[in-house]
């Protein structure tokens, strides 16, 4: 395998996780701002609520460990990477799907979801690319 392409996948996937944070960071600093502009913080309760934190503490630990995985895992652990971003980038999908059901609308969160969807699929492509490249 070139040395070259296996350094740009695992750019590629830490990058992707880094832009997933960052875009992240975003929707809730965007929360933030509107619920501070309507002056009523009382939606956060339910929203992330208490078990949502717990959710979002795991889930910057997860996207830490992937970051740094994509830099450093060897072998079959290549395919645990995917497996960690597939599930990641999924979760994301999932969640997002649950408030397009639930009557969210084409708004500036959406914008960013789907920038964080897009980049999540990048980067789980080239996890997957990066697990096959010793079989193939």
């Amino acid at each position: 395998m070139d040395i070259n392409i296996d350094t740009r996948r695992r750019a590629t996937i830490a990058q992707g996780y880094g832009a997933m944070f960052l875009l992240l960071l975003m929707i809730l600093a965007t929360d933030l701002v509107e619920l501070g502009m309507r002056g009523d913080f009382a939606g956060l309760a339910t929203d992330p609520g208490t078990a949502g934190l717990w959710v979002l503490v795991v889930i910057a630990c997860l996207n830490v460990l992937g970051q740094l995985s994509a830099r450093h895992v060897q072998g079959r652990a290549r395919w645990a990477l995917f497996a960690l971003t597939l599930a990641y980038t999924l979760f994301f999908m999932g969640h997002q799907l649950d408030h397009l059901l639930a009557g969210a609308g084409l708004d500036m969160h959406f914008l960013l979801d789907l920038a964080h969807h897009g980049t999540g699929v990048v980067a789980t492509l080239a996890a997957w690319r990066l697990a096959r490249q010793d079989t193939a």
